[in-house]
């Protein structure tokens, strides 16, 4: 399984490959556009590489991380590990326990 923080840069690199028009256009940004919002052409680029992945995961009904987790899993299995991972470290960061996490957002079959 893919680290937690090599996955949103391979993500990334898929999604580019699915979506050869968000590529070309990210090639052809203008740099005096960059300079404008004070960023180099490489931040410039991550910034709209980062609101065209955002509006996709947005068209899917998804979460960002949701999006992330479909690009990089290899199989349905590993999906749904990295599913609970990151479900976990939810309930973990706002101090809920599993079982009240699972219950409030309707996650009854990881109990």
């Amino acid at each position: 399984m893919v680290p937690e923080k090599e996955r949103y840069p391979i993500a990334c690199e898929k999604f580019l490959e699915q979506h050869p028009e968000v590529k070309r256009r990210l090639d052809y940004l203008n740099p005096k556009s960059a300079e404008d919002i004070d960023l180099t052409l490489e931040e410039y680029r991550q910034k709209e590489l980062d609101e065209a992945f955002r509006k996709e995961a947005e068209l899917m009904g998804i979460d960002g991380y949701e999006l992330v987790m479909r690009y990089i899993a290899d199989s349905e299995e590993e999906l749904e590990i990295m599913r609970i991972e990151y479900y976990k470290g939810q309930a973990k960061a706002i101090g809920m326990t599993w079982k009240n996490y699972c219950k409030l957002n309707h996650l009854e079959k990881w109990l």
